[in-house]
């Protein structure tokens, strides 16, 4: 079994998508999903680190902001779109969804998961099976910041706990809590309930 990844994928646009099918028209899809808010914060904290520049004051502020606004960014955590994109080619049976949350709570069931989707010996475990690779803590998120991502993704957060349930819900509560009861100011830890 071979694959690629990238999460530049599910940003393809629909003639891009046929593109790969027509070069591949039997892949499998692995579609895994973050948490908009956190996954905006770690792409800005991402940018702030390769500029050198990990503070976190009022122009960050308003940088995070602009950085979200971005086209780019904003495509970033368009999921419902990247879905129907990539089900426009490729029939539901051969994509796998599945979120971010799972890596860290059941590694060894998404794994699972994973492999039988994938029609490999599901009982493999290769090393390293809940090891954290590439791993950099996205540091504090302000909450001004949450604040404000909550409701820049309410809408995309309200449409998938719609769709999706699960975690998707508690993300959208989440935001719904943040934004009917904003934090005091300062740091906010990005999982809710937890701040």
């Amino acid at each position: 079994m071979k694959g690629k990844i990238t999460p530049a994928y599910y940003t393809l646009r629909l003639d891009d998508v046929a593109q790969v099918h027509d070069l591949v028209p039997e892949a499998k899809i692995i579609f895994l999903m973050r948490n908009p808010i956190e996954r905006a914060w770690s792409q800005f904290v991402m940018r702030l680190d390769r500029s050198g520049k990990r503070d976190f004051g009022l122009t960050r502020h308003n940088k995070l902001l602009r950085n979200v606004e971005r086209e780019g960014s904003r495509s970033r955590t368009g999921y419902l779109q990247a879905l129907e994109n990539w089900a426009t080619f490729y029939p539901e049976e051969r994509i796998f969804v599945g979120f971010l949350e799972d890596i860290h709570f059941y590694p060894e069931e998404l794994l699972g998961n994973v492999y039988r989707f994938l029609g490999v010996d599901a009982s493999f475990r290769s090393q390293g099976v809940g090891e954290r690779v590439h791993a950099r803590s996205a540091g504090r998120m302000t909450s001004d910041a949450a604040v404000d991502l909550a409701g820049l993704y309410r809408e995309e957060l309200s449409r998938l706990s719609e769709h999706f349930g699960g975690y998707a819900s508690f993300w959208f509560y989440c935001a719904e809590q943040l934004v009917a009861s904003p934090p005091k100011r300062g740091t906010y830890r990005t999982r809710c309930g937890n701040r």
